[in-house]
């Protein structure tokens, strides 16, 4: 999963997939707390309120590799 975070918005896509792959991950989009983003392999975006880039992560049980581009 390829993500980056800019002006308080993370965007996400999966990639290195079969087009159209569409699982849902739990990742942090708030300090302290694990929501679900739903990537495809299409660009798309969600409203991230992480005070500093480093404290955004894929819940550990989701064997995702996620990507800072």
């Amino acid at each position: 999963m390829e993500y980056q975070i800019i002006k308080g918005k993370l965007k996400y896509r999966w990639t290195n997939c079969v087009e159209g792959f569409d699982m849902p991950v739990k990742v942090t989009l708030l300090p302290g707390k694990y929501d679900f983003i739903y990537p495809t392999t299409k660009w798309k975006s969600s409203r991230c309120t992480l005070p500093n880039k480093d404290d955004f992560q894929v819940e550990e049980n989701f064997y995702v590799k996620a990507m800072r581009i």
